[in-house]
C-alpha cells in the first residue's frame, strides 16, 4: 500500500498532488473554421482540402470529409486546417454540443470549434 497518491486541494477542488491546474487555452489551441464563398466556383471545384460541416460532429470520431475545397478557397477564407487527433465541438444547428475527434486532417465551417494541442505549454 505504499504507491497511494496524494492529492492537493485547488480552487476546482481536490486534484492529484503531480498535476498542474491551468485553464484550457494555456495548453490548447482552440480555432472556428470557416466557409469559403459557395458562389466562387474555384473555391470548391475539384478541391482537395478536406471540409466538413457541423452535421459531421455526432459524439464520435469525424472519419470521412463532407466535402473538399480547393487552396485557393482555404487561402480565402476563415477556414483552416485542424490535424488528426483534434478534439471538434459543434456550435450551431441540431448537433450543437455534439463532439467529434478528427481522424484525418480537415477543415471545417464555422460551426464548428477545434481544440488540439498547443506548443505553448
Amino acid at each position: 500500500m505504499g504507491n497511494r497518491q496524494r492529492y492537493k486541494l485547488t480552487e476546482i477542488g481536490e486534484i492529484p498532488e503531480d498535476w498542474e491546474l491551468a485553464s484550457l487555452g494555456k495548453i490548447a489551441t482552440i480555432k472556428s473554421g470557416g466557409t469559403p464563398s459557395t458562389s466562387v466556383r474555384e473555391y470548391w471545384e475539384n478541391g482537395t482540402v478536406a471540409w466538413i460541416n457541423s452535421g459531421e460532429v455526432q459524439d464520435c470520431p469525424v472519419t470521412s470529409p463532407t466535402r473538399f475545397i480547393t487552396e485557393q478557397g482555404l487561402s480565402n477564407s476563415a477556414a483552416k486546417v485542424f490535424p488528426v487527433g483534434t478534439v471538434l465541438i459543434a456550435l450551431t444547428g441540431a448537433t450543437t454540443g455534439k463532439v467529434g475527434l478528427l481522424t484525418f486532417e480537415s477543415s471545417t465551417n464555422q460551426s464548428v470549434t477545434g481544440i488540439f494541442p498547443s506548443k505553448k505549454q
